[in-house]
């Protein structure tokens, strides 16, 4: 049980950080190199 609750939290971290990194993206977007944050 433990280590389906370890893999949930870790799904969500790393979708928080998808989104934190695609939000930072948008909001700067002076990076010419990371056209995936345009997608």
């Amino acid at each position: 049980m433990k280590n389906k609750v370890i893999l949930l939290l870790g799904t969500v971290l790393f979708w928080l950080a998808q989104v934190n990194i695609s939000n930072a993206c948008v909001i700067t977007h002076y990076e010419p190199k990371v056209p995936d944050c345009l997608r």
